[in-house]
């Protein structure tokens, strides 16, 4: 994958300056160490399809005056990583989701967890399919069940188990996994990840989430590249 600097398209840097942190705390009375509810990637609105809220809903951490920041916090990230900067219809490719958090290492028996999707620039639909070299550790969800407004009901997101949350490990950790590029094409495709770092106090409290967003494109769709300077110097 090549570095950002050298990848990133001007709409794809306003599109993931839409990131915004979800900062209500919503009632939650357990930890999803079993896997994530779908749609918590943080994925900004693209096309018709509604902005994702992002883990914060549930986890959250609090300090000596109350609840204080948990997402995207200084010393620590999560990356999607080994994806193509061009995808082929049809070809399997093997990526990696990488987290890493120093907030949680004073916890003996940490946990780790994430969610990923892949959407279509153009409709907002999901794109491509997700498999999982071990059902153990990895599994597939499909959209937002009984969802009243139908959001993202052609998403699929990829997401850790109970068995795939790495368990003790100081970090980072990493998540392989495959993705089969959509027939036919569909031009540019964003991905879209949360990763939860845990200090597997089994509540939803004690946690720090971090977002990520990359992007791949067909053979035939062009991106204008740009470097890190010219589209800061743009927002600003």
């Amino acid at each position: 994958m090549r570095p950002w600097r050298e990848r990133r398209p001007l709409a794809v840097f306003a599109l993931l300056l839409a990131l915004v942190p979800v900062a209500t705390l919503a009632v939650a009375g357990v930890c999803y160490h079993t896997g994530p509810l779908p749609a918590k990637t943080g994925a900004p609105a693209v096309a018709s399809a509604a902005a994702e809220p992002n883990c914060t809903e549930c986890h959250v951490t609090f300090g000596e005056t109350g609840q204080i920041p948990n997402l995207d916090t200084p010393g620590g990230g999560v990356r999607i990583l080994d994806l193509p900067h061009v995808y082929e219809p049809g070809v399997t490719y093997t990526l990696r989701v990488r987290l890493d958090s120093d907030s949680t290492r004073n916890a003996a028996s940490r946990r780790w967890g994430f969610q990923l999707t892949a959407v279509g620039a153009a409709t907002g639909e999901g794109a491509g399919v997700f498999l999982s070299p071990s059902a153990d550790t990895l599994q597939v969800v499909a959209g937002v069940p009984g969802d009243p407004d139908n959001h993202w009901p052609t998403r699929s997101y990829l997401e850790h188990t109970a068995l795939g949350l790495h368990q003790g490990e100081m970090g980072p950790v990493e998540w392989h996994f495959f993705w089969r590029a959509p027939v036919p094409a569909l031009g540019l495709v964003y991905f879209f990840a949360a990763g939860n770092a845990s200090d597997s106090s089994l509540d939803p409290a004690g946690d720090f989430i971090y977002t990520a967003a990359d992007y791949s494109v067909d053979t035939t769709t062009a991106v204008a590249r740009t470097t890190w300077g010219q589209l800061k110097a743009r927002y600003r």
